[in-house]
């Protein structure tokens, strides 16, 4: 049934009119159709690259307080390089879709809060072999979603470098902590 509100507006509604009251109430959802996101994935993606750039600029700020310039740098130079593959990939999703795919991160990863002073040298140490565990899981989940994507759409050439990219960077962290 076409409520007035789809009539009048063109737009379908989540609510039914009531008969007996004359109001409008939440469609039961055994009535709802399931809707399906065409774009799921690639919004799981983008909200990965945008949490990726949080960590980054969070691990900056950590290897600032624990005074570990080295780390501090690399971590400067991935947030900057999480930032531009990050908006790449929306710029390319923009292209081929005809539309912009909103991300909007989930989740945040971060080693510390914002009361976090270490006062010993083993809390650093600590600190800094959490902080550097955390980039191990967060690039092998990174790896796992570029080859997810590969699988689902092989003919897209820029999943094959962003895994190509991923692969490097895990080449890298492996090279830091020897």
């Amino acid at each position: 049934m076409t409520t007035e509100h789809e009539m009048t507006t063109g737009l379908k509604s989540d609510l039914i009119p009531s008969p007996a009251k004359k109001t409008l109430e939440p469609i039961p959802s055994s009535m709802k159709k399931e809707s399906h996101d065409p774009f799921a994935l690639d919004r799981e993606v983008l909200n990965h690259q945008l949490e990726g750039v949080m960590f980054h600029s969070d691990m900056v700020l950590l290897y600032t307080l624990l005074n570990c310039k080295e780390m501090c740098e690399v971590h400067w130079k991935q947030l900057f390089s999480e930032m531009k593959t990050h908006t790449c990939t929306a710029k390319d999703m923009v292209k081929r879709y005809g539309r912009i795919i909103e991300a909007k991160p989930t989740e945040k990863i971060s080693v510390y809060t914002s009361d976090t002073v270490p006062e010993t040298k083993e809390e650093v140490e600590k600190l800094k072999t959490l902080a550097f565990n955390e980039w191990v899981n967060w690039e092998h989940e990174t790896k796992e979603l570029y080859e997810k994507m590969v699988a689902m759409q092989p003919h897209v050439k820029m999943w094959t470098e962003l895994l190509k990219d991923v692969k490097m960077e895990l080449k890298t962290i492996s090279r830091l902590k020897k």
